[in-house]
């Protein structure tokens, strides 16, 4: 069950500044540069010990205080604009032509911790602990949970008809985002939203640590704000899902033809003429795969689906059981070999750092589809089987707990 919130918009003046990516979407090096750059970026806020250079991190509970006293620093600058309690909101993204729109709401952790939203990954704990301590200091949130949800049409009419209206916030940020907000202030229209939604299945598409962080936070902290979360629900057919590629720096453990010779055992395996012609796949089931300067087409032989068991047949999940665990790499315990590139970003970014000793992998996007029927099966996809993109961002609401 989703409810409304109390919730600060970040003003118009104050949002080409204040709004940066969630603090999990950039490396540590990319959040210490937009600092460095910009004091008043939200992600002054959200640091990580990952933002320091060893030596000179502080302590969890240090860092946690200094992230409060950033926060303070933004509001006591009226930053923010307190909106009406009692309101949802819709947050909508475009860049690059696609458009996907959120409805912005709490959801209750007690959702979540009984399964009524649903997961793929699994979570480092420790991470997790880490990011609820410093919920229970700064005592605020403002990164939304992605979740997505099988298509509403009635719901899409209510958004529709609200933003009509004009925008609360409309703007476009340095990379090319455009974002608006709408508030959603109407008591019977915020009524029907929530009994629309009411038994509606939500999985998570972005923000598990942070999901299982506000669970930890809620018996921290205690409040009721702080058993929910703050969410944004987006239904499933505006999800643009984009494939994570795979970069192994070598040496390998396996020689190359030897590597060449056990992967035929499992694909047809089609050298590219020319060689460096790149294999971008078409379809579940078929692989690229980059190797001493050259490509090669995989195509699996014989599909691995299984009755019940969704996660045999997920692309990403042959790429660790017949690629990647016979080099030694196992995806969830994490691997300095192992570098995950977005296919958002193009095959440059997977190529430039490719060497004659690496091994690069592209693969097929992971569907929305196959998340769900992954996750109501109570599995778990492989780490970065999916990249969501745009992603919502932090320093646009801003809600205490």
């Amino acid at each position: 069950m989703i409810r409304p919130l109390s919730a600060s918009v970040v003003r118009p003046e104050w949002a080409d500044r204040v709004v940066a990516p969630a603090y999990d979407s950039v490396s540590g090096a990319e959040r210490a540069r937009i600092v460095a750059t910009n004091p008043d970026s939200f992600l002054t806020v959200t640091r990580s010990p990952d933002d320091f250079p060893p030596g000179e991190r502080p302590s969890p509970a240090e860092l946690a205080e200094q992230c409060a006293r950033a926060l303070r620093r933004l509001t006591d600058r009226d930053a923010f604009a307190a909106q009406p309690p009692g309101s949802l909101f819709i947050n909508r993204l475009e860049i690059e032509g696609r458009v996907q729109t959120g409805l912005i709401a709490e959801v209750p952790v007690s959702d979540y911790l009984e399964g009524r939203v649903v997961k793929h990954e699994e979570i480092h704990v420790n991470r997790a602990q880490v990011l609820a301590r410093h919920l229970s200091v700064v005592r605020a949130s403002s990164s939304p949970i992605a979740m997505t949800y099988t298509d509403q049409p009635r719901v899409d009419e209510l958004i529709s008809a609200q933003m009509e209206a004009d925008p609360l916030l409309d703007f476009t940020a340095t990379d090319g985002l455009r974002q608006m907000v709408w508030r959603v202030g109407d008591p019977t229209v915020v009524n029907l939203l929530t009994e629309l939604m009411g038994d509606v299945r939500l999985y998570i598409v972005d923000g598990h640590h942070r999901a299982a962080a506000q669970s930890v936070a809620a018996d921290l902290v205690g409040t009721e704000e702080s058993r929910h979360m703050l969410a944004a629900l987006v239904p499933d057919h505006q999800l643009h899902v984009f494939e994570f590629n795979r970069l192994v720096y070598g040496p390998l453990e396996i020689p190359p033809a030897e590597l060449l010779e056990l992967l035929g055992r499992s694909f047809t395996i089609t050298r590219m003429d020319p060689p460096g012609s790149p294999v971008v796949p078409d379809r579940k089931g078929v692989l690229g795969l980059h190797l001493e300067f050259c490509w090669y087409r995989l195509e699996l032989r014989s599909s691995p689906s299984r009755p019940g068991d969704p996660l045999a047949a997920l692309d990403t999940n042959i790429v660790q059981s017949r690629i990647l665990a016979p080099l030694g790499i196992d995806e969830n315990r994490g691997d300095p070999r192992l570098r995950y590139v977005a296919g958002n970003v193009g095959l440059e970014s997977l190529l430039e750092d490719c060497g004659p000793g690496d091994l690069a992998i592209t693969v097929y996007p992971t569907s929305v589809d196959d998340l769900m029927e992954v996750a109501d099966a109570g599995q778990t996809m492989p780490p970065k089987s999916t990249y969501f993109h745009p992603k919502f961002r932090s320093g646009v609401f801003l809600r205490y707990v």
